[in-house]
């Protein structure tokens, strides 16, 4: 396994993140799910259109939304782990 292959297990962790999604978030440059803590979820979701990953309508915002929370929360709620509860 190299190292990208461990970037995007580590990615794949991360609530809402599957195959293709840790493949996009690598894409723009995060290689664990610690680099997720602290960011702003709206300013990924730019940088991923940036790049021309689907994002599928704001879908991809409220998946990067539970992810940031998840990592950056001392003790998660395990309620808002799920994407469909950060829905404006």
């Amino acid at each position: 396994m190299d190292a990208r292959d461990i970037a995007l297990k580590d990615l794949r962790t991360l609530p809402g993140i599957g195959v293709k999604s840790s493949e996009w978030l690598y894409g723009i440059g995060l290689r664990s799910a610690i680099d997720l803590r602290g960011k702003d979820p709206k300013e990924l979701y730019t940088r991923l259109e940036k790049h021309g990953y689907p994002t599928h309508g704001r879908i991809m915002l409220y998946v990067l939304k539970a992810a940031v929370y998840s990592v950056s929360e001392p003790n998660p709620k395990r309620h808002l782990l799920k994407w469909y509860n950060w829905k404006d």
